[in-house]
């Protein structure tokens, strides 16, 4: 299967994808060519974002470990979560980023979305 090609960037509305100082959640579904759900039960999942593709340092990490990352197995459902504060110390304005999907007991990983991400800076700062 090839990684589907999703660029967290700015919308119809201007509007871009992670706000600093907001929550970023990220409800996503896998679902197979038919539209059936693919059953995660399992699976653990990793979200890197670089500078460039070969960046050897790392702007941000989402695990299934750290919580940035949940999966409800069942129902094929991957969110991404960021809360406002973790947003709000983001230093970076962009990168590229990939989501890869491990199944634990078979060793079988799956890049589930690759591509852009940008961060909108913000002037409110969280308390």
């Amino acid at each position: 299967m090839t990684a589907a090609i999703y660029n967290f960037v700015p919308n119809i509305l201007n509007k871009p994808y992670i706000e600093q100082g907001a929550d970023f959640l990220v409800p996503l579904i896998w679902k197979d060519s038919l539209g059936v759900v693919i059953n995660l039960t399992g699976f653990t999942a990793k979200l890197q974002v670089r500078e460039t593709y070969g960046d050897p340092s790392l702007l941000l990490e989402m695990t299934t470990e750290n919580g940035g990352i949940s999966i409800d197995g069942l129902n094929g459902k991957v969110t991404l979560f960021l809360t406002g504060e973790q947003t709000q110390i983001i230093n970076w304005e962009g990168g590229v980023y990939d989501l890869l999907l491990s199944k634990t007991s078979t060793g079988k990983d799956t890049r589930l979305m690759q591509g852009t991400i940008i961060v909108s800076p913000g002037v409110t700062i969280n308390d």
